[in-house]
This record gives C-alpha cells, sequence and structure tokens, in this order.
C-alpha cells in the first residue's frame, strides 16, 4: 500500500513485477524493507531500499534521481504543498530534501538525535502560515518530536510532543487536521488533539501485535490500521 504521502512496509516484503495488460507475474523476488511516498501533487514518487533514496518522475519513469542519506531508511513523507521530502532512519538523523526539478541533490536541513528514528511525517499548515512548514519524528524510543524545516539553523530546539511506552511505528494527520494518530510496536493506536498533543482523545484498542500503517480516510470518519496480525 502506498499513502499519498507516505507508506511504510514491513521488515520483508514481497516484490512482483508484473506485465500489462494481462497483469501476469513476471517474477517474484524476496527483498529488504522498502518504504515509498507519493508526491500529494501527482509528479514524484520515492522509493527508499536501505540506504537507497531515488526520485521517480511521471515524465521520466526510467530515469530516477539519486538523493544520498547516510544508512537505513526507514521512512520517507512528502510535504503537502509539494517541493520537500522528509526522510529519517538508522542513522539518527532526519532529512529534509528540496525536491523541485532544479535543486541540488544535497539535503537543505539535518536534525540529529540521540535515537533511531521510526517514522517521519509533515503537520497540517496553520491558517495563515503558508510560509511555515512542521515536520515531526518519532524515534525507537516512542517520542514524537516537532521541528521548524524552513528553518534548520536558526529555528528553536524540536519540540517533544507526545510519547509511547514502545517505539511508534507510525504517525498520520486526520483530514481536517486536528487529530494526530500514532501507533507504536506493542498494538496501541491513539489519537491526539493537535497541536495540544499531550491531550488524548481516544484509544482504539483492537490489536495484539505491532501496528504498521495508519490511515485515516477523508471519505467518512474510519481510520484504517493494519497489523502482524
Amino acid at each position: 500500500m502506498v499513502h499519498p504521502a507516505s507508506s511504510r512496509v514491513g521488515s520483508s516484503v514481497l516484490v512482483r513485477t508484473h506485465e500489462a495488460p494481462a497483469a501476469k507475474v513476471r517474477r517474484t523476488a524476496q527483498c529488504d524493507a522498502v518504504v515509498a511516498a507519493v508526491d500529494p501533487q501527482g509528479g514524484l514518487v520515492c522509493v527508499a531500499h536501505l540506504d537507497s533514496l531515488q526520485l521517480f518522475a511521471a515524465e521520466e519513469p526510467l530515469a530516477p534521481r539519486a538523493l544520498t542519506p547516510t544508512g537505513v531508511v526507514r521512512s520517507v513523507c512528502f510535504s503537502r504543498c509539494g517541493g520537500v521530502l522528509l526522510s529519517g532512519g538508522d542513522d539518527k538523523a532526519v532529512r529534509a530534501w528540496d525536491v523541485t526539478a532544479d535543486a541540488a541533490a544535497a539535503p537543505i536541513g539535518t536534525w540529529t538525535h540521540h535515537k533511531k528514528i521510526g517514522c517521519v511525517a509533515f503537520a497540517p499548515l496553520p491558517a495563515g502560515g503558508e510560509t511555515s512548514l512542521l515536520g515531526l519524528w518519532a524515534d525507537k524510543f516512542g517520542e514524537v518530536f516537532a521541528f521548524d524545516v524552513r528553518c534548520p539553523s536558526a529555528a528553536p530546539a524540536p519540540l517533544l510532543k507526545l510519547g509511547h511506552l514502545s517505539p511508534v511505528s507510525h504517525l498520520a494527520f486526520t483530514p481536517g487536521g486536528g487529530e494526530l494518530v500514532t501507533a507504536d510496536r506493542e498494538g496501541h493506536v491513539r489519537a491526539s488533539r493537535w497541536p495540544s498533543a499531550d491531550i488524548i482523545e481516544r484509544y482504539y484498542l483492537t490489536h495484539t501485535s505491532p501496528v504498521e500503517v495508519v490511515l485515516p480516510l477523508a471519505a467518512m470518519p474510519l481510520l484504517l490500521t493494519a497489523a502482524g496480525s
């Protein structure tokens, strides 16, 4: 599954390629974890495999643009207005990339952390805050931090927003942006008020195994979750 902004696939995935139009399986291979994200503007797809990070443009799908992370990438996410990509992983760093066509391959900002990064996300833009861009990361300790993507050097230190008692596996905002849904490796899912994330609105206690993906639906007030069970 590929989330409109970000997606997460488990520790081992089965990759199949299909031959159009009959959709016959041409080959099947086992590979390590892959994460992917689709630009909300529809022009780019980002695919990360281990320490490889590539951008595929709709106009030139066979000529991907390579970015240069320094460790295994666990999560990628595009900004809602397009143009910026977040990545985070095992090197304990979050990077912001300018993914416009004429941008350099170097990150425009890097935030180092004391724990490995489990997932990244962008917060919804506040009213009148079109010049700001707020990013989030969750670490393997279960803590979620917010930071200003636009000004990595002048911005204040990342702010701790909430915490779980086990590693946070996925972050997602409800369509209206009023709640942040977080899931962890012990099967807990909860919705917190945003931006006052210390206020928990509700719990979703349905899983007994690690939750990998949460996806709030815009069409109706439903939340999809996927776990190892």
